[in-house]
């Protein structure tokens, strides 16, 4: 049902950090991006489909309509961003 390219994603601190995810078949689901935070409970929802769920304003869905590509963009990361 899913597919996702995994891969290191360097990105110099203060850039944009482009992550793509590549889904087929998706059907009738809905792509949810969150982030794992060392010592929080639970992920945090960073967006679901194309809406920005996260109130941080850093965070950017792109998604090409009729395609299986969904790239977020994190603009000015940082460390704490990182996984």
């Amino acid at each position: 049902m899913v597919a996702t390219l995994q891969r290191d994603n360097h990105v110099i601190e203060g850039e944009s950090a482009p992550i793509t995810c590549v889904v087929h078949n998706l059907v009738n689901g809905t792509v949810i991006w969150k982030k794992h935070e060392v010592g929080k409970l639970g992920p945090k929802i960073l967006t679901a489909g194309e809406t920005r769920v996260t109130q941080d304003e850093r965070v950017e869905i792109i998604h090409d309509a009729g395609t299986y590509l969904t790239i977020v963009v994190v603009k000015l990361a940082d460390e704490c961003d990182g996984v």
